[in-house]
């Protein structure tokens, strides 16, 4: 309906606004409390992919040199 290829869930959303978060700058604490987490840990298994799509398109933009 709005162009959305992935089927919108809570997760999704959450995962979604914490990427969006870490991206901003945003402290893991900060957004680890948005969240409503007891402990960033909890958070990090959020951003853990986050982190890792990063490397990857970081690896691809190095390999075009």
């Amino acid at each position: 309906m709005v162009g959305v290829s992935q089927n919108l869930t809570t997760y999704v959303a959450r995962h979604s606004w914490a990427t969006v978060a870490k991206e901003k700058g945003i402290s893991v604490a900060i957004i680890s409390e948005g969240l409503g987490h007891c402990t960033e840990s909890v958070t990090n298994v959020y951003l853990k992919s986050f982190d890792q799509v990063v490397l990857d398109e970081a690896n691809s933009q190095v390999s075009l040199l």
